[in-house]
């Protein structure tokens, strides 16, 4: 099964941890990456990805996110496939960088995108009938995985 994580997935392991919200979703994303790192699932990166951790201005935490890239199996590079996605998912709504995020992960054939962003999910949910990867919050990822 192969996942995408888009940048605010990866950051929550950063965020202050005192709202219970934030450190569900920080505990959920460890223990997704723990079994990426025991092969249970294929993460994939992007070139999009990349970009966006290296415009992160606090440098410790753009370097452990480079180090939990290297878990990847896959890195999708940002070509005129996934720009031209990307410009029909910004009239559904979705960011440019997010546009960008989705377009990479189907491109490179994910099952599922996850992100802690609650507008970006939203977005996912309401047009999942013109998506190819379906977008869900790390926690509710894994309920669904136990039912």
């Amino acid at each position: 099964m192969k996942l995408y994580f888009d940048v605010c997935c990866f950051g929550r392991l950063f965020d202050a941890q005192e709202q219970p919200r934030v450190k569900l979703e920080a505990e959920s994303v460890l223990l997704i990456l723990k079994e990426v790192y025991e092969r249970r699932y294929d993460l994939i990166s992007s070139e999009i990805i990349e970009l966006e951790n290296d415009n992160n201005p606090d440098i410790e935490q753009r370097n452990e996110i480079r180090n939990l890239l290297g878990l990847s199996k896959h890195r999708l590079a940002l070509g005129s496939a996934e720009m031209l996605r990307s410009e029909d998912l910004v009239k559904m709504g979705f960011k440019t960088y997010d546009a960008f995020h989705i377009a990479c992960a189907e491109s490179a054939g994910a099952d599922y995108f996850l992100s802690t962003d609650k507008k970006l999910v939203g977005l996912g949910e309401k047009n999942k009938a013109k998506l190819a990867v379906s977008i869900f919050n790390p926690v509710e990822w894994l309920r669904e995985r136990k039912r």
